[in-house]
């Protein structure tokens, strides 16, 4: 209890002298114990609901996986269709196991789509690299090429699917006049200032910061809902005058409302991630009640 104030809320200044300022904040953010809340309970972290499952661990592990490689992330961040198979022989020459380079570039077919396209500086190296370097090499370079790369292996790959799947053969030439055309929209896209059509205004339309006066807070609020796991969240940022930070939040809420009212009306097991908030708005409404009831009246006629 030493840790509380008189109103029973976290002593800020005490925890601030013993731990770091990152570790004050996460404890500050837990709603304090109280009688009303009853004792404390552990509860599973990554569930809405406090209770431990294998589906929850998997979903967290799965969702926090993340790759350093900045090859897969170039690839991931590429505008444009994406194309994935496992066959193990190329369809086209029958010579070469089907790998990503063999098929995207290193097959006969592909080579000679590649040599229509390639800039005359690139074509000594072009043919020279591992994938890693290769991606990185395309992806990363000046100018207009990164768009017509990823256009020309996005189409190897659907021409080569029309072959397996379809029978087509397309003629090499066609392929590249697609392949052309294709990069020449997608660039003429990217490169435009074109406005969606509801947000065209006939005037102009300026967005700036303005200066508070000195004695102003400005508080910014902020949220979000992710329906497909039924949760959400939000966050506020207070700033001076001059907008310098002065303290702010962010925390998970409870986007089921009628979730919310049962909790409130029947409780909810304790080790529920909401139950420290409906307690303590149960008890508010306990302490309320009692007070309204002894509350005397008089009756003005």
């Amino acid at each position: 209890m030493e840790f509380f104030d008189v109103s029973g809320h976290w002593d800020t200044r005490k925890l601030q002298e013993l731990l770091p300022e990152n570790v004050v904040k996460n404890i500050v953010a837990i709603s304090p114990p109280s009688p009303w809340k009853g004792t404390d309970h552990l509860a599973w972290g990554i569930s809405l609901d406090g209770s431990f499952s294998t589906k929850s661990v998997y979903q967290s592990l799965s969702e926090g996986q993340h790759t350093s490689n900045t090859v897969f992330r170039q690839v991931w961040n590429w505008q444009g269709s994406e194309h994935l198979t496992s066959d193990d022989s190329c369809p086209r020459c029958h010579h070469h196991d089907e790998t990503v380079i063999h098929v995207l570039r290193d097959c006969s077919y592909a080579q000679c789509i590649w040599k229509y396209l390639l800039p005359p500086n690139f074509v000594n190296s072009f043919f020279n690299t591992d994938l890693k370097d290769w991606l990185m090499q395309n992806l990363t370079s000046k100018n207009d090429w990164p768009c017509l790369f990823g256009v020309a292996t996005s189409s190897i790959w659907h021409f080569r699917n029309k072959l397996i799947f379809n029978g087509q053969s397309i003629p090499m030439v066609t392929v590249v006049s697609r392949i052309k055309d294709r990069s020449e929209e997608f660039l003429k896209v990217t490169k435009s200032n074109i406005l969606p059509r509801n947000f065209q205004t006939t005037g102009n339309l300026y967005i700036a910061w303005s200066r508070l006066p000195t004695d102003f807070v400005k508080l910014n609020v902020d949220g979000f809902l992710y329906a497909h796991r039924n949760n959400a969240a939000c966050g506020e940022v207070f700033k001076d005058a001059d907008g310098r930070f002065l303290k702010g939040f962010s925390c998970n809420l409870e986007s089921d409302l009628a979730a919310a009212i049962k909790f409130i009306n029947h409780d909810c097991s304790p080790t529920h991630l909401c139950a420290p908030s409906s307690r303590t708005i149960v008890s508010w409404q306990f302490a309320c009640s009692a007070l309204f009831s002894y509350t005397p009246f008089v009756k003005l006629t």
